[in-house]
C-alpha cells in the first residue's frame, strides 16, 4: 500500500496503477510506502491534540486510526490492536455526543500511548 501525506490529503493512494494521463492535476508522484507501524503509533499519539482543537482533522485522524488497526491485525499484534479499538470506540462516543472534552482527548491520548507501549 501506498501512503500519500500533503496539505490537502493525508491517507492511502487512491490511484489503481501508474499510467500516463493526458490531463492529470498530479504532476509529481508524492506517494510513499506505507510508513512502519511504529511511527504510525507516535503519530496517531500525538495527534490526538490536533482533533482536540480541529474538527476537520477529526477525518483524517479516523482514517489513520482504521490504517493503524488494520497493519497492527495484519502482523498479529492483537494486544496493540485492541488499545485502538478502545481509541476508536471513544471517537466514536465522541461524535455520537458532539461534545469533544479534554477527558476524552487524555483517554484517547493514553489509550495511543498503551498501544505504542504493547509492541512486541
Amino acid at each position: 500500500m501506498r501512503w500519500v501525506e500533503t496539505r490537502a490529503y493525508a491517507g492511502p493512494d487512491r490511484r489503481k496503477r501508474k499510467r500516463f494521463r493526458w490531463f492529470s492535476r498530479r504532476k509529481q508522484d508524492r506517494s510513499s510506502p506505507l510508513p512502519a507501524i511504529q511511527v504510525m503509533l507516535r503519530q496517531l499519539h500525538l495527534r490526538v491534540l490536533d482533533v482536540e482543537t480541529a474538527r476537520e482533522a477529526l477525518a483524517q485522524y479516523q482514517m489513520r486510526l482504521h490504517i493503524a488497526q488494520k497493519a497492527l491485525r495484519a502482523e498479529g499484534q492483537t494486544e496493540a490492536a485492541l488499545c485502538l479499538a478502545a481509541v476508536e470506540q471513544t471517537l466514536r462516543d465522541v461524535q455520537r455526543s458532539g461534545e469533544f472534552s479534554s477527558a476524552a482527548a487524555n483517554e484517547m491520548h493514553e489509550r495511543a500511548a498503551a498501544a505504542l507501549c504493547a509492541l512486541r
